[in-house]
């Protein structure tokens, strides 16, 4: 962790490392420690995880029984699981894959290819690739966030 690595140089105490997050950001907080622990440190001394969105599957009891509930439900959470990816891209077939195990898990997911784009291609704002991309991305925030 670039923290841990440059611990003296911001006159931190590497041993007081936390990790904290909320929400998607719990996830995220979650997937940090989890990858310092597998790949042997830095050591984690707090994960705050706050109201965490975790389990991609959408299965658990309260995520099917809280279907109204202000802010985040589960009809939310369907439309929450979107992967893009670019024909020309090295990232290309694990967003795929990322995007297949959702699906095979049972999770709702969409998926957006776009032929003739690599990574960075957005960079060229008035390309018609571009403009249907970001559009495309806008609709997804829109349905995802019902607004």
């Amino acid at each position: 962790m670039w923290t841990a690595n440059k611990a003296s140089e911001l006159g931190i105490d590497p041993a007081r490392i936390g990790v904290a997050g909320e929400s998607a950001g719990g996830g995220l907080t979650a997937g940090t420690v989890l990858l310092a622990r597998d790949r042997g440190g830095p050591a984690v001394a707090l994960q705050d995880l706050g109201i965490p969105e975790i389990d991609d599957r959408l299965g658990t009891g309260s995520m099917r029984a809280y279907t109204d509930t202000p802010l985040w439900n589960y009809p939310d959470a369907v439309f929450s699981w979107v992967v893009t990816v670019c024909l020309f891209d090295p990232l290309r077939d694990e967003g795929i894959e990322y995007a297949r195990r959702l699906a095979q898990a049972g999770v709702p997911t969409g998926l957006h290819a776009y032929a003739g784009t690599f990574h960075g291609s957005s960079m060229i704002t008035e390309a018609p690739v571009t403009k249907r991309m970001a559009a495309d991305q806008l609709e997804d925030l829109r349905r995802g966030l019902r607004i």
